[in-house]
């Protein structure tokens, strides 16, 4: 399973920051690897920033869009 597909279904009950992610994926730290898919998962707005206004925030979290829980149910079908 890639590790966009992964974070998703760890978003998919509730958000969760960069830190908890990585301890989903078992990773020791945030890694860029996995700030570059966050990045693009945001691009492709299947997921979102929990606080817009403060991207950078020490507090922030990620939440799975609308499209990104359609995307992942249609992943589960299949």
């Amino acid at each position: 399973m890639a590790q966009s597909d992964m974070l998703l279904k760890a978003l998919k009950d509730a958000p969760l920051s960069t830190g908890e992610l990585a301890g989903i994926l078992d990773m020791n730290s945030k890694t860029g690897a996995l700030k570059r898919t966050i990045k693009e998962l945001i691009e492709q707005q299947l997921i979102e920033y929990k606080l817009p206004d403060k991207p950078n925030s020490r507090l922030q979290k990620y939440q799975i869009t609308e499209k990104g829980q359609e995307l992942l149910k249609s992943l589960q079908i299949k």
